[in-house]
């Protein structure tokens, strides 16, 4: 794998749809990434031949990460509203379940969504307007912090942080430790660097799926800075006798029962633009320029 630099092609805005009527604006609060090391072999009947997953070398075996990224959205809102606090802000948590792949007809690095479990009314619109596939969820979250120091950066430190959604799609439960310290390249086994690693895993600015009920792709696009997160862990805690798990990736064979993660990455806030509507795939209908 060549080593990645953030750069101006990763930190580049994806062009707005050309009308930006629907593009949004949010903050994600409590930003946790659980990362996990699985066969390639397990996604090859799940990901589409044009998306070719992103393989690393972990202990001498190829291993493909997969990821469900826990958060709560703080004041969603059209992104030419942001500035008015009159208009209607929404509050709502998520979790995307999501692997990494390279579209093939493109060669622009990109995930593939397994799915989104959400907990807001507001599901309607992406779910049956525009057939993404999202499936309603009751997610709480019990978290709390206090304000520490990495040197002489202020930070808020995690004392609690526990989430759990109730779903017959992906029922969920975790209860997470802040580690305190930023990562490391140790912390990344099988990529170049720490630099790397966070390009491929926090920094794809595009996601592709399959529309809900059909084998028709969708993708939508979005933008945010750099991430600097630090390294977390599972806590020993259970919740009704099980411990962290998600039960959407032990259901699709993806990860076993009480299966150790690769890593787990938090971040207490990260600002984000969603690029709206949906189009149908970078290479077929797009706002980039293909090269």
């Amino acid at each position: 794998m060549k080593a990645l630099k953030f750069g101006i092609d990763t930190l580049a805005k994806p062009p707005s749809h050309k009308s930006k009527l629907l593009d949004s604006f949010t903050t994600l609060q409590h930003y946790c990434q659980v990362n996990y090391a699985v066969d390639p072999a397990k996604l090859s009947a799940i990901i589409p031949p044009r998306f070719q997953a992103t393989v690393i070398p972990i202990d001498g075996r190829h291993k493909v990460i997969i990821s469900a990224v826990v958060f709560r959205e703080k004041d969603f809102c059209l992104s030419s509203c942001k500035d008015y606090s009159f208009v209607p802000k929404f509050t709502f948590s998520q979790t995307n379940y999501r692997c990494y792949v390279v579209d093939t007809q493109t060669g622009k690095r990109t995930v593939w969504f397994f799915g989104t479990s959400l907990d807001h009314w507001s599901i309607v619109v992406p779910r049956y307007a525009w057939r993404f596939p999202w499936h309603a969820a009751k997610i709480s979250f019990n978290t709390m912090t206090e304000q520490c120091s990495a040197g002489s950066i202020p930070y808020d430190h995690y004392t609690t942080y526990h989430m759990h959604a109730d779903s017959s799609w992906a029922p969920a439960s975790i209860h997470v430790t802040d580690s305190g310290r930023e990562t490391t390249n140790e912390d990344f086994p099988g990529f170049p660097d720490k630099e790397t690693a966070l390009i491929y895993l926090t920094h794809p600015m595009s996601g592709h799926f399959h529309l809900r009920d059909s084998t028709r792709l969708g993708c939508w696009e979005i933008f945010h800075v750099p991430m600097n997160p630090r390294l977390a862990h599972f806590a020993d805690g259970k919740t009704n006798g099980r411990r962290s798990y998600f039960g959407l990736f032990e259901r699709m064979g993806l990860v076993e029962p009480e299966q150790p993660p690769y890593n787990i990455l938090l971040q207490n806030t990260i600002d984000y633009d969603i690029y709206l509507p949906p189009i149908e795939s970078i290479a077929k209908d797009s706002r980039y320029e293909i090269s």
